[in-house]
């Protein structure tokens, strides 16, 4: 899951990046 998290973070790093976190 780190890898898709880390793709993800990099589009929804803006808003859902603290709810993944």
């Amino acid at each position: 899951m780190g890898s898709v998290i880390k793709k993800r973070r990099k589009r929804m790093a803006k808003k859902k990046h603290r709810k993944l976190l």
